[in-house]
């Protein structure tokens, strides 16, 4: 049970920064976006649009975005189920202060909308730029 919980921790806490966090909001109508895990789920969708036309493809792009965030998390499930079996301390820890630090790339969306935030391929900005 316990090695379940670790595994679908490293995967719904980056899915929740990256895809859902734009989404809630904070008091005093805050929003914010992690800028590390929405640039790793958005940079599917910024590559594909390098790649094809997207509004030529629309039902592509909604497919893709769907199945990047999902094979994202699957794929640090997978790391945090493997993540249980080192048994260096030392390398276990660093992994966890990675994540850990990641969470504090946060800004505000406002902030995010501006230079020279503005050209980071977010998952929020190409889901709307798409949508």
């Amino acid at each position: 049970m316990r090695k379940f919980v670790v595994a679908f921790s490293l995967a719904v806490v980056p899915l929740f920064l990256g895809v859902f966090l734009p989404y809630v909001a904070f008091p005093g109508n805050r929003r914010f976006v992690n800028l590390f895990w929405g640039g790793i789920y958005g940079a599917a969708a910024w590559a594909l649009g390098r790649l094809v036309d997207l509004r030529e493809f629309p039902a592509l792009a909604l497919l893709w975005l769907v199945a990047w965030p999902i094979a994202v998390s699957c794929g640090l499930f997978a790391l945090g189920w493997k993540f249980q079996h080192i048994s260096r301390n030392r390398i276990r820890a660093t992994v966890l202060c990675l994540i850990a630090l990641s969470i504090f790339a946060t800004i505000g969306m406002e902030e995010a909308l501006r230079p020279p935030f503005a050209s980071v391929p977010t998952f929020y900005r190409l889901f709307f730029a798409i949508w």
